[in-house]
């Protein structure tokens, strides 16, 4: 992986560069849905969306998120700005948080912060969304496992106010996304060819 240190997630640079990949949010899309990756990449950055009361609190809980996570495991966790694949030039992630032990990337963790009946129920089981942007982190990065920690304050029961779970890499999912990046790619570079060399796309 190719990992972007200086760059703050959320400002015009990383937007811009978060624009030319197929990032996490984006891998239902891609793999379930199928939208053509053009469209998805269009939608990003023409998306006018610029967060509401919810995204805003994940946000800001996220910091405490990660803390807890680390007081608990006793590891580091960073955050760097972006990360790209190594192998697939369309594939790229922004992290909630890369976990190091002796200066060495071991995993991920995603933060999410959920109303209460949201928050228990990805403790069961993560939605499908959630699930395969996970996947799509261990995919662009290599690494194995992430934890999903689930964070809201406002629940009665201290000890249900933060959850964690550990989600291993899963080989089918894996081979899915590997499968259809290099499809895309295989695509585009023929579609090149074809326009340098005036071949109808038809041909």
């Amino acid at each position: 992986m190719k990992i972007i240190e200086k760059l703050e997630q959320g400002t015009p640079e990383w937007l811009e560069i978060r624009g030319r990949y197929l990032t996490g949010t984006d891998a239902y899309n891609f793999a379930i849905k199928k939208t053509p990756v053009e469209q998805i990449l269009s939608d990003k950055t023409n998306n006018s969306f610029t967060g509401n009361y919810f995204t805003r609190r994940g946000h800001e809980l996220e910091p405490v998120n990660r803390y807890i996570w680390e007081q608990v495991n006793g590891l580091e966790v960073r955050t760097p700005g972006f990360i790209r694949s190594d192998e697939f030039s369309i594939a790229g992630y922004s992290p909630d948080g890369v976990v190091y032990q002796d200066n060495k990337p071991i995993g991920l963790i995603e933060c999410k912060s959920f109303n209460e009946a949201r928050h228990l129920k990805n403790y069961e089981y993560a939605e499908t969304t959630i699930l395969l942007q996970m996947e799509w982190g261990m995919f662009v990065t290599s690494l194995p496992w992430c934890d999903l920690c689930l964070y809201n304050p406002d629940i009665a029961d201290p000890d249900k106010q933060w959850l964690c779970k550990r989600y291993n890499a899963t080989p089918i999912i894996q081979e899915k996304y590997a499968r259809l990046c290099r499809e895309y790619e295989n695509n585009r570079k023929a579609t090149i060819y074809w326009q340098e060399n005036h071949i109808p796309c038809d041909y």
